[in-house]
């Protein structure tokens, strides 16, 4: 039997050489952003920006149900205004992102990075777009803060990495010495204010004091987080209600209502996570009930008792004590339990506004 010899084969090309082998990553972008990309190029970028995508609406856990698609088809939907073309083949978006950021990508795994802010910001936008529509209160209080910020003089709108900022208008790119303000910092400042009956204009200009002088964050917030945590703060206000309430003041949210509604809600979640953590084997179904008694500790001392609160650390080592008689000292929360128990109370509150946000919004938007 005699075998073909290896000679006689044709040379094989170098990859990347042959006119039918598509560029790399960096390439494609490079290409993309200039507007001089093939059509192959262009697919290319869009399945690096389809999965970023489709990540960060797994990440979000975002509400398929508002929309009535899968997740795939959303993470298309989101993307989808990032590749507008121009008559000569330009992307201005990419274009716009281009010429804020220092430089391109120049290896092919500095790709993912780089696009992130900008699909982030796309999902960003396009989420809340969608729950505006199915959340007529929120797109209120975002048109409100649009609004505020626009005919104040201290204040402007700027787009960082395809998101809308509501930022002080003395604020310079180099201002940028920490993360973006979490929305439960600027709620917890709001929430004061709130009480004394201020309302959306005075909200935002609090918020902008807070964020002009806040040593460890920038001087901007996006429009959606604002007005998240603006709502948020008349919701907190609305929980906290005394049973005292004026003739002609409308319904308010008893304190036993909101314990009530948290007990629900917490229950709810502790069902829908039990899989994820006990029946894994990740967390022992005592230290699990131990999070979920903790987390309505400290949403209870958050929206019933607010003279009461305790620290997260506090109300878990509390409720580890009640559960199973476990002891929990600050080091083992902070190695052991911190992230798991955290997650769970972030998840129950989350739940607790839009349950109290649909009972009690068009009061709190008043």
């Amino acid at each position: 039997m005699s075998f073909p010899l290896r000679s006689r084969a044709p040379a094989a090309r170098p990859l990347g050489r042959s006119e039918h082998a598509p560029p790399d990553d960096a390439r494609a972008l490079r290409a993309v952003v200039e507007g001089t990309a093939r059509p192959s190029a262009v697919k290319q970028v869009a399945r690096i920006c389809y999965r970023l995508a489709y990540a960060a609406l797994k990440h979000r856990r975002a509400n398929r149900a508002l929309v009535g698609l899968s997740y795939e088809d959303w993470a298309l939907d989101c993307i989808a205004e990032l590749f507008a073309q121009t008559a000569d083949g330009s992307f201005p978006v990419f274009e716009r992102y281009a010429a804020q950021s220092e430089a391109l990508p120049s290896s092919a795994a500095d790709v993912p990075p780089w696009l992130r802010p900008l699909v982030s910001g796309a999902v960003t936008d396009r989420v809340f777009e969608t729950y505006g529509a199915a959340d007529p209160s929120l797109a209120r209080t975002i048109r409100s803060v649009k609004r505020c910020a626009r005919t104040t003089e201290a204040l402007t709108l700027v787009r960082r990495h395809g998101t809308l900022h509501v930022a002080c208008a003395d604020a310079a790119a180099d201002d940028a010495h920490g993360p973006v303000m979490p929305r439960e910092r600027l709620e917890a400042r709001l929430a004061r204010v709130a009480r004394t009956g201020a309302q959306t204009p005075t909200l935002v200009q609090a918020a902008a004091d807070l964020l002009r002088t806040h040593p460890a964050h920038p001087p901007w917030v996006p429009v959606t987080a604002l007005a998240q945590a603006i709502r948020a703060a008349h919701v907190h206000v609305q929980a906290g209600a005394s049973t005292n309430v004026a003739p002609g003041a409308g319904p308010a949210l008893m304190r036993a209502e909101a314990a009530a509604l948290i007990q629900d809600v917490a229950a709810a979640v502790a069902s829908e996570k039990r899989r994820t953590y006990v029946a894994s084997g990740k967390v022992s179904a005592a230290w699990y009930e131990a999070y979920v008694q903790g987390a309505i500790r400290y949403l209870e001392g958050s929206y019933v008792h607010p003279h009461a609160a305790p620290t997260q650390h506090d109300a878990l080592r509390a409720a580890a004590a009640d559960a199973c008689d476990m002891p929990l000292t600050r080091t083992a929360y902070r190695s052991d339990h911190r992230a798991v128990f955290e997650y769970m109370v972030r998840c129950i509150r989350e739940r607790f506004i839009d349950r109290l946000q649909a009972a009690y919004g068009e009061r709190a938007d008043s």
